[in-house]
């Protein structure tokens, strides 16, 4: 099956042939492993860039939802209790005008007086820049 100058060929070049196939193997294993590693890498970065992308997410939320649910203490102007019993609201007016640029979802601003309630409720309409009065359910 073989020939004599076939083997010789063979015979003649087999550690040339010998040193190819044990440099090539090496690179080929090496190549290998790279390609897995890289592949694991990614895959962990991916983990964490999702796991970041859902703390991101859920902490964002939470804030929105404080926001949105929680009492909006701040927005409570420094206006003298006086100066609402008398209805001097243009401060207070302001201050709702200032507090709806900041949180432009609020939808109603109401304001009532204690110990001694009015016989209506003020509310502030932002489209007109002023307060209505709404009586009260059991006076109408």
């Amino acid at each position: 099956m073989w020939s004599r100058g076939s083997r010789s060929w063979l015979h003649k070049r087999r550690w040339k042939v010998l040193a190819l196939l044990a440099f090539g193997g090496t690179l080929v294993a090496i190549a290998l492993v790279q390609y897995r590693w890289l592949e694991e890498l990614g895959s962990r970065s991916r983990m964490v860039e999702s796991h970041q992308n859902r703390v991101a997410a859920m902490s964002a939320a939470a804030l929105l939802e404080e926001r949105v649910r929680g009492a909006r203490l701040e927005t409570l102007p420094p206006i003298l209790h006086e100066d609402v019993l008398e209805l001097k609201l243009d401060g207070l007016g302001r201050q709702f005008d200032e507090a709806l640029d900041r949180f432009p979802y609020v939808q109603h601003f109401f304001l009532w007086v204690s110990p001694a309630p009015r016989e209506e409720t003020l509310f502030y309409s932002p489209e007109e820049k002023d307060f209505r009065a709404v009586r009260k359910a059991s006076d109408r």
